[in-house]
């Protein structure tokens, strides 16, 4: 799965991505420009995937994109 990120303008929030599959959050650190983030999930299944942004100590939780995804096929590497 590939989540691009894309700041608003004149921001650079930390994020967190939760891929939805049990595995622990991703901290994707300041985000400053557009940045491309990917994940690899090791079972089929529905996903919820949410992205959390932090500035200055706000935590914007309630602007977080969540979004539901179905994998219907996973390929070993």
């Amino acid at each position: 799965m590939t989540l691009t990120l894309t700041p608003a303008a004149n921001t650079a929030p930390r994020v967190v991505v939760d891929w939805g599959d049990g595995t622990s959050p991703q901290e994707i650190g300041t985000v400053a420009m557009p940045r491309t983030v990917n994940h690899t999930y090791a079972t089929q299944g529905a996903f919820s995937i949410r992205a959390t942004a932090t500035q200055d100590g706000d935590s914007l939780t309630a602007d977080a994109v969540a979004k539901q995804l179905g994998i219907d096929q996973v390929f070993a590497e």
